[in-house]
């Protein structure tokens, strides 16, 4: 059986929050823990943004949850994702994955407190498999997300 696209979001959130433990447990559980948070974070919003901020918007447009402010909060964290990734050091690192933690946790709470429970409410269960799909399929690392890979000419 498929999974729906709002089982992937909440196993990523999930994923998100063991990483962002890892993250504060100082320098050795950081420098762990921040590509695989990076590469999982920007994969998930990227694959949100593609296919559940969109349906949000034409299902749900009369109540439509914070869809733009989530936006917003994404956009921090992978701000702070990359400020943490260029070697920021000591305390300034510290607060920085201070920051990362914080907006990985807010976006999950907005998602799963409006987004995802409107989703369920309002969108056939057929139709958010087919979409969970999608996401799955979306979620695939592209070459241009990892750091220090370049994608093949012509791409």
């Amino acid at each position: 059986m498929a999974e729906s696209v709002i089982e992937l979001i909440v196993r990523d959130h999930r994923a998100m929050l063991r990483l962002c433990g890892r993250l504060r447990n100082g320098e050795e559980g950081r420098r762990s823990a921040l590509g695989e948070l990076d590469e999982l974070a920007r994969a998930h919003f990227r694959a949100v943004e593609h296919y559940v901020h969109p349906l949000v918007s034409r299902e749900l447009s009369d109540q439509e949850p914070g869809a733009g402010q989530i936006a917003a909060i994404d956009l921090r964290a992978e701000r702070l994702l990359a400020l943490l990734a260029r070697g920021t050091a000591g305390p300034d690192s510290d607060r920085v994955a201070d920051g990362v933690v914080d907006a990985i946790t807010e976006h999950i709470r907005s998602e799963e407190a409006e987004v995802l429970p409107a989703l369920s409410g309002a969108v056939a269960p057929e139709r958010l498999e087919a979409l969970g799909e999608l996401y799955r399929a979306d979620r695939v690392p592209r070459p241009e997300a990892v750091p220090g890979f370049a994608a093949p000419p012509g791409r």
